[in-house]
């Protein structure tokens, strides 16, 4: 029986830039400026976007 070692789980950065993001347009949106939200969730679909076609 093959003994599993302690391994670190991966290092998920588009998870944590996509959370930052997320938050970076709740503080824009407290603060009226709202293209600026607009253009940050622009930004994030397409950089998911191809994050998703680079995977394929």
């Amino acid at each position: 029986m093959k003994r599993q070692e302690n391994v670190d789980p991966p290092v998920r950065p588009q998870l944590y830039i996509s959370v930052l993001l997320v938050m970076l347009m709740i503080v824009l949106a407290y603060m009226g400026q709202w293209d600026w939200v607009v253009a940050v969730f622009i930004g994030l679909l397409v950089g998911n976007g191809f994050s998703a076609l680079k995977r394929a």
